[in-house]
Parts: structure tokens; C-alpha cells; sequence
């Protein structure tokens, strides 16, 4: 293996950088500092290539000219791509394309689990209770007992959507507009005006 050696020392080296230095007796005085850039100046860059001429076609012009043959596509409704794209399991039921909750069956046709309480016809939503009777999130609010609306707390603790009238406090839904029910009733009736 090379090993690395020293140069010699000049004498000649070491005088030439004393000697563009300023001294002041023994002391040396720092020169200002001159930047040197790598990057080319503008001046030394080619000139920009002149924009596109509007007559000249761009490529995707051409390609989309050359595809213009071919039969456009045919469009399915809204309700035919979501099935075509939604994933799971389908009910059983002979005819029904929903998707299966319990038992391989929809909500409709008996997939879903009834409410734990007696006499209470509606569908479980946790614990096997419906709402009104303890199922789904309990609100997160030390000692609070009611079921989370949204982030995890109850309406009474900020849980769910406002009415988006200033100053006004209630709960508010999407089916009216996201206003409270009487504000709801005012836009409706100056709607109607």
C-alpha cells in the first residue's frame, strides 16, 4: 500500500502568501473576503428557447387526434359504478345487491342484530343496544353517562354541528342547511317570500 507523504516545504510558497497580506508589524490584518460563485451568470446561459408557436400542435393534441377512431366511453349511471367498485359481502337475499352486515344478509332482510332491551324494536348499534338505550360511544367528558355524537363527545359537550347562525348555540344537521330547526324554519320561510 502508498503511503502518503508530505511535500517538501518552499520557502517561495510561504513568502508569496505573507506578502499579499497586509502586516502592521507583527500583526496580520484580515482582507475582506471575495465570493466566487460556481454557478454560470445569466450571461454565460444559452438563451431560452421562444415560446411555442400557437399554430405548431403539442403532443398531446396529436395524440388525442390519433385516439379520435376509437369509440368514446360508455357511461354507467352513479349507482352502477359504486356497486362495480364497492367491495364485501353481498346479502343473500335472492335480488338484493346490498352489502351483508350479520348472517350474510342486509338490515332489510334480518342482518342486523336487534336491541338487547325488551320490547325494543330497533337495531343494536354496540353492546348490543340501539341509542336510545346505552349503544354506541360513550362521551369521553369525566361522568357523563350520554352516547358521542362526533370526536367523541355528547351534544352537551361540543359534540356534533352548531347552527351556523352567529351567536347561536343549538344543534344544527345537513338536512337543514346546517341551521338549527327554528333557524331553519326562518331561512326556509324567507326562501318562500
Amino acid at each position: 500500500m502508498h503511503t502518503w507523504t508530505s511535500p517538501p516545504s518552499s520557502g517561495a510558497l510561504t513568502d508569496l502568501l505573507r506578502s499579499s497580506l497586509p502586516q502592521r508589524g507583527d500583526v496580520f490584518v484580515k482582507r475582506e473576503l471575495e465570493i466566487v460563485s460556481s454557478r454560470p451568470s445569466i450571461a454565460d446561459l444559452p438563451p431560452l428557447l421562444p415560446p411555442r408557436a400557437p399554430f405548431l400542435p403539442g403532443i398531446s393534441d396529436v395524440l388525442r387526434t390519433a385516439n379520435n377512431n376509437e369509440e368514446p366511453a360508455t357511461y354507467q349511471s352513479q349507482q352502477q359504478q359504486e356497486f362495480k367498485h364497492e367491495g364485501g359481502k353481498r346479502c343473500t337475499t335472492e335480488g338484493c345487491t346490498s352489502r351483508a352486515k350479520h348472517f350474510g344478509r342486509c338490515w332489510r332482510h334480518g342482518g342486523s342484530v336487534e336491541c338487547k332491551a325488551s320490547g325494543c324494536p330497533n337495531r343494536a348499534k354496540s353492546r348490543g343496544y340501539c341509542w336510545s338505550h346505552g349503544g354506541g360511544t360513550k362521551c369521553k367528558t369525566d361522568k357523563c353517562e350520554k352516547i358521542a355524537i362526533s370526536n367523541g363527545l355528547c351534544w352537551a359537550h361540543g359534540g356534533g354541528k352548531r347552527c351556523i347562525v352567529g351567536g347561536c348555540k343549538k344543534q344544527a344537521y345537513e338536512r337543514t342547511d346546517n341551521y338549527c330547526n327554528s333557524h331553519f324554519q326562518q331561512f326556509r320561510d324567507s326562501q318562500a317570500a
